[in-house]
């Protein structure tokens, strides 16, 4: 049988509450939630001119260590990385 449970779906503000109450010594903040909105990492709904955000996905892209940034590329040592203009 399928689990036909609704997301939680909350704005950025009740989110940042929620895991606050969660986890009171969290390090995660407003600005680190709108970057992973921002850069796709953590899927979100527009409505009107309100972010939606499913809170259980944000709970399991922590919990998984989805945060780190893109490592940067390897290049060869003695070599000259290219820097795009």
């Amino acid at each position: 049988m399928a689990d036909n449970k609704l997301p939680r779906m909350r704005t950025r503000d009740k989110c940042m509450e929620l895991l606050k109450h969660d986890d009171p010594e969290t390090s995660l903040t407003r600005n680190s939630l709108e970057r992973l909105i921002k850069t796709g990492k953590l899927p979100h709904v527009n409505i009107g001119s309100k972010i939606l955000v499913n809170y259980d996905k944000l709970l399991e892209l922590l919990a998984a260590g989805g945060m780190d940034d893109e490592a940067p590329p390897e290049y060869a040592p003695g070599t000259i990385r290219p820097v795009k203009i």
